[in-house]
């Protein structure tokens, strides 16, 4: 309770909530605050996941490439497009939400150092894919 306690009163004093006005007003005017750049993956990380999963839900249009083909510079019929940019969409989103999942403290509950260090790295590892995913598509990012 007294942590409760000392947390609530921290993040309330008229100090701090100068400091949360002031980083509302950033964003408000340029998209991010000081505190976004301190840690940039807890800001972006689920900014560009409710975006893939807005775009995967509502969006009307989709790469004509299929994911899969780009390689190979071949088209895709329509239905395997389609299929394979919602997938190649749900696999970014995956990644980026399954990083800031493990940490975040999902492994500091059931695991472990060494069995927290091991989540990180295959956290890493979805990650890296979702960029590589990202980058090769980034272009295509679009409704």
């Amino acid at each position: 309770m007294l942590n409760e306690l000392r947390w609530w009163w921290r993040e309330h004093t008229p100090s701090a909530l100068w400091y949360k006005a002031k980083h509302f007003i950033q964003r408000g005017r340029r998209g991010w605050s000081d505190r976004d750049s301190w840690s940039m993956y807890n800001y972006l990380g689920p900014v560009l996941a409710d975006m893939l999963q807005d775009l995967r839900e509502k969006g009307h249009g989709y790469h004509c490439v299929h994911p899969d083909k780009i390689a190979e510079h071949t088209l895709g019929t329509s239905d395997e497009c389609a299929e394979g940019w919602w997938e190649m969409l749900h696999r970014i989103e995956f990644g980026l939400r399954y990083y800031e999942y493990v940490h975040n403290g999902y492994c500091d509950e059931h695991y472990s150092f060494d069995g927290w260090r091991a989540k990180m790295y295959s956290a890493q590892v979805v990650i890296v894919m979702a960029f590589r995913d990202l980058g090769e598509y980034w272009g295509g990012m679009w409704d």
